[in-house]
């Protein structure tokens, strides 16, 4: 698992954008992200792309907890509330289901108070291929 979180933390959109995959285990994953002036759109409010790829990595993580490699073939987000630049966000992904070939999960995004921001649910295929770890 550890490996795992190795090369999760290597991802370059992740690292670029500044999220960082905080804890990982079989079908769980959580990240975070300190918001910056980077991180806003033209409203100077967080970018909407920037919460749901902050999802989006723990939703990789944790359908990718185990042997077969997983790729999203679906998600849905929810906008709740926008956080405060400058504020720490949170994404927590756990899983509902786990199939032979599909798995489902839900996502929460919240701040630092632990008011939620969105929420997501999403699914993904799981191939017969197996990560090299």
């Amino acid at each position: 698992m550890k490996e795992r979180m190795s090369r999760f933390a290597e991802d370059p959109l992740a690292r670029e954008l500044g999220i960082e995959l905080v804890e990982m285990g079989e079908g769980y994953a959580r990240t975070r992200l300190r918001l910056e002036d980077r991180h806003l759109n033209f409203n100077g409010a967080v970018h909407g792309a920037v919460i749901f790829a902050l999802a989006d990595a723990a939703f990789a993580a944790a359908s990718n907890s185990r042997e077969n490699v997983c790729a999203a073939i679906h998600v849905s987000i929810d906008f709740l509330r926008v956080p405060r630049p400058g504020s720490v966000i949170y994404a927590e992904c756990r899983e509902d289901l786990l199939g032979k070939r599909a798995g489902h999960y839900g996502m929460r995004v919240i701040d630092e108070e632990g008011e939620e921001v969105a929420l997501l649910q999403g699914w993904v295929h799981r191939s017969s291929r197996l990560h090299p770890d």
